[in-house]
């Protein structure tokens, strides 16, 4: 099979079925309709808004097809198509935020940075936005690799310090509920390492209202070859613009 690139491909949105016969679909075709829902607290008549799949993106569109989208077509539940020249059935699919390690040369040192995202694309912007601001000179990004789920608990660096990967167990006393969580974070060792662990917690159960009494153990700790971590804060911007 012959394969072309996008600078090939044509993509028109048209309401004319002659002009959709044997193109594909270059994106879900999806009918939506309203329907009428009588809340039964307070009697009022609510519109809901419905959405239905009919077809999906890459379909070749011949006779059965079209017949298909015409009559949805006619009924107004939908208004026009978007087809293309190219077949692509394929779809990249979008998961949940995970750790990214980041290797950025830097006037020429190599530096592990650790990042939360959840997309290549994402974390690679999020590594220039920070390196741009953070550091002088010039940088390329080596490589990104996608990471075991940690914490990641940002303080100033302090290069003269390790950064620590940390496996503990966290005892929340009043449910009598144990559970492990790792944590990745830069400490002189791993004692400074589990009071840093033990404040953050601390935090963020505060910020939850969740400020029940708990006891970390620490299970294992190594030190990594780390030289930065961004902050989730930082990372969240991204996150949340899901259009970026």
């Amino acid at each position: 099979m012959s394969l072309e690139t996008k600078f090939e491909e044509v993509i028109s949105v048209t309401s004319d079925i002659s002009q959709m016969r044997n193109k594909y679909l270059s994106e879900r075709l999806i009918r939506q309709w309203h329907e009428d829902f009588v809340d039964e607290d307070t009697g009022e008549t609510v519109a809901i808004e419905r959405n239905e799949i009919i077809l999906e993106k890459g379909t070749l569109l011949q006779d059965h097809e079209l017949s298909e989208i015409n009559f949805y077509l006619q009924s107004g539940d939908i208004k026009e198509v978007s087809v293309s020249n190219q077949q692509r059935e394929c779809r990249l699919s979008k998961r949940g935020v995970s750790i990214w390690i980041a290797s950025v040369d830097i006037n020429s040192k190599n530096k592990n940075i650790y990042l939360y995202a959840d997309s290549i694309d994402k974390a690679r912007d999020i590594v220039i936005d920070f390196v741009e601001q953070k550091y002088s000179g010039s940088f390329r990004i080596k490589g990104l690799k996608e990471s075991d789920y940690c914490n990641l608990i940002p303080t100033e660096t302090d290069e003269s310090k390790n950064f620590y990967k940390v496996e503990s167990e966290i005892h929340n006393i009043d449910e009598d509920e144990k559970y492990n969580q790792n944590f990745i974070l830069n400490a002189d060792d791993v004692e400074n390492a589990k009071t840093i662990i033990i404040a953050f917690l601390t935090k963020i159960r505060k910020e939850n209202s969740k400020e029940s009494s708990f006891e970390l153990n620490i299970l294992s700790a190594k030190v990594i070859a780390c030289k930065d971590l961004i902050n989730h804060n930082f990372s969240k911007k991204y996150i949340e613009n899901i259009d970026q």
